[in-house]
């Protein structure tokens, strides 16, 4: 059976990926690049993960927003590629050594590994940075196939007497394949989201880990109403 689902995986994901999906795209082009319609957003499907990390909040929260962007995007699966910064019409590469931290505007693009065979490029734009709410929002671009946002939030955390640090991240998404939401989407999708967390949290002393909604609940944890 495991014979028969690498290929079935692939070729589904390759049926799914137009011509401009599987290339990357000159400055001129990602310029030209629109974020896509999230105005109904409750039509999507919704995957939502958690995270516990044994720090405090503000320093958690640096090293999601003080850091190269290339720094969050460096595992086997997701690696960076670029940043373009619409502001100042600047395009960044991996490998350059004065890649800006993250802001508001930026769109970047992601080589994604899929079943260790083929990688595809995916481009998404940072949409919000609210340090007071300590909330990070990216948008995916209206030309890539699979549409949806992903919204960060940190909550203060406080167990047997210890600060933490509490991770939510929400992720909405929708694509032209009801095949790939419903069957791969959420496995992979959790791949790339665990190996980003670990990426962001390498210099904390404390390894982050992921944890389930059932064990917040019996860890007495509040968790804000989700954000649309």
């Amino acid at each position: 059976m495991k014979k028969l689902y690498v290929p079935l995986c692939l070729l589904l994901l390759a049926s799914c990926a137009s011509n401009e999906e599987t290339r990357y795209h000159s400055i001129e082009e990602i310029d030209k690049m629109v974020p896509c319609d999230t105005s109904e957003i409750e039509n999507f499907h919704k995957h939502t993960l958690y995270y516990l990390v044994e720090e405090d909040i503000e320093n958690v929260w640096g090293e999601y927003t003080e850091k190269s962007l290339d720094k969050y995007w460096n595992g086997p699966i997701a690696r960076f590629n670029t940043m373009y910064n619409p502001a100042d019409n600047v395009m960044y590469h991996a490998g350059d050594s004065d890649i800006p931290k993250v802001s508001t505007g930026q769109i970047i693009s992601l080589s994604l590994l899929i079943e260790g065979y083929i990688r595809i490029p995916v481009y998404f734009q940072i949409q919000r940075i609210y340090s007071e709410q300590k909330i990070i929002e990216f948008v995916y671009m209206e030309q890539n196939k699979s549409h949806g946002k992903q919204l960060v939030s940190f909550f203060p955390e406080t167990i047997k007497g210890k600060n933490f640090t509490l991770i939510r991240h929400q992720s909405w998404f929708r694509s032209d394949s009801a095949a790939r939401d419903s069957l791969f989407y959420s496995d992979y999708h959790t791949q790339i989201v665990d190996e980003f967390h670990q990426s962001a949290t390498g210099n904390i002393e404390n390894s982050i880990k992921p944890v389930t909604e059932k064990n917040l609940i019996r860890k007495g944890l509040i968790i804000s109403p989700a954000e649309h």
